[in-house]
């Protein structure tokens, strides 16, 4: 299937979510849902990987973008695209509020936002932004569950896109394979990686792709490098593709030329593996 393809099995599963989570919106008496950056539901709903906050009203949906998103958020989303040209919290919470009043008085809004997401990953902008609303009289509500219950299982078309993005990781896996070799430094081997993401269209990653070589490749989610790759290391290549929202983790561990107790190790993992499967 095409890119193209695969982006509209995304937009009619978010519509079917946005239906649902709108409903339930009403139930849980939530006048509207805040999301940012950065967060896999924000980039489903947004449908574009280009934009800053999300803004979920019962009658609408808002994509805000500064200046340097605007033009591709325009050009993908279908949604109300909002201009924060001088991106300040000032001018980001009068945009807000302006859209907010309009749906109801700032006295009797309640609005939702992913406390999961936001413990761990929001930034300084965006939690003085809810401490900014917050004084402004609105009550801010944790809406993780009503999130996570509308996106954590999916649809059985969206298993396409899943298995897609998998395929492509292994693709890149395969071809740092074929070109790895001693004298090549770990970044050099993440490039050649996240070029083939990148040429099959998935641009982002929800974790920076891991390298790791040598003694390095014992440690849990290492920084990739640039030590340089000699005969018999174990290479630890750990990919994180992103696209859309829909995320993957594929990982592989490779011997550079001949090591016969890694050899012994893989395979003894590997027996392991095959057991487990029976099992």
């Amino acid at each position: 299937m095409s890119l193209g393809t695969y982006f509209n099995l995304v937009k009619s599963s978010t519509m079917k979510r946005l239906r649902r989570l709108k409903n339930l919106m009403e139930v849980e008496d939530l006048s509207a849902l805040i999301l940012f950056e950065d967060d896999p539901i924000a980039y489903k709903l947004a449908l574009t990987n280009h934009f800053n906050v999300v803004l979920i009203l019962p009658d609408e949906l808002y994509v805000f973008t500064d200046a340097t998103l605007y033009y591709e958020a325009l050009n993908e989303s279908p949604w109300s695209i909002v201009l924060v040209e001088n991106f300040t919290l000032d001018e980001l919470t009068r945009k807000l509020l302006s859209l907010l009043e309009r749906y109801e008085k700032i006295e009797r809004l309640v609005v939702g936002v992913n406390k999961a997401w936001g413990r761990t990953k929001v930034s300084f902008l965006y939690a003085d932004l809810i401490n900014a609303l917050r004084a402004r009289g609105i009550d801010l509500a944790d809406a993780t569950e009503l999130l996570t219950y509308v996106f954590d299982k999916p649809f059985d078309e969206e298993l396409a896109i899943v298995k897609w993005i998998s395929d492509v990781a292994s693709q890149a896996l395969e071809a740092v394979e074929e070109t790895l070799k001693p004298g090549m430094r770990e970044y050099e081997v993440a490039a050649i990686a996240d070029r083939v993401l990148s040429e099959n269209g998935i641009v982002d990653r929800w974790f920076t792709t891991i390298v790791a070589s040598g003694p390095r490749a014992s440690s849990p989610h290492a920084k990739t490098s640039t030590r340089k790759i000699v005969p018999g290391d174990a290479v630890v290549v750990d990919l994180g593709p992103l696209w859309m929202g829909y995320d993957g983790c594929v990982a592989h561990t490779f011997i550079v030329g001949r090591n016969n107790y890694w050899n012994k190790v893989l395979g003894d993992v590997i027996d392991a593996l095959r057991v487990g499967v029976r099992v």
